[in-house]
């Protein structure tokens, strides 16, 4: 499983399976080492730690409450990373937003904004997620 963990601006991606932690991590070192327990792996330039899935279970609340600590799914990840057509795209971000908690997609909007385009996925219990394509 992977989450997001924040501290001010800096994010952080914690991978449980890898046991692996990358992102902007040089500033938010000090947490790394003291609340996930986790040591700097020269050799592939990542944080490693053995026992990520348990210290998160433990400490949950603590980091949620001070790190927002977030699930991220997987094929949002993957969605980002990849450079494939706006098509293509635009049906992985479907798929992602009907996989979510039971809502159902009554439309989706694709929009240009500063930085690229965004997917706005609208659910027919009145709430929306706009989700960056490319």
């Amino acid at each position: 499983m992977k989450y997001t963990m924040t501290c001010k601006k800096n994010t952080i991606t914690i991978d449980t399976k890898t046991g692996d932690i990358y992102g902007d991590t040089y500033a938010m070192k000090e947490i790394i080492k003291s609340d996930l327990y986790a040591t700097w792996d020269n050799v592939r330039k990542v944080w490693h730690s053995d026992n990520l899935d348990e210290t998160i279970n433990e400490f949950r609340q603590y980091l949620t409450r001070c790190y927002k600590l977030e699930v991220v799914d997987a094929e949002e990840l993957s969605e980002e990373a990849d450079d494939s057509s706006e098509a293509k795209a635009t049906t992985e971000t479907v798929k992602t937003a009907e996989a979510h908690a039971n809502k159902t997609v009554s439309h989706t909007r694709l929009v240009n904004g500063n930085d690229g385009f965004y997917q706005i996925i609208y659910y027919t219990d009145g709430t929306s997620k706009k989700m960056f394509v490319g």
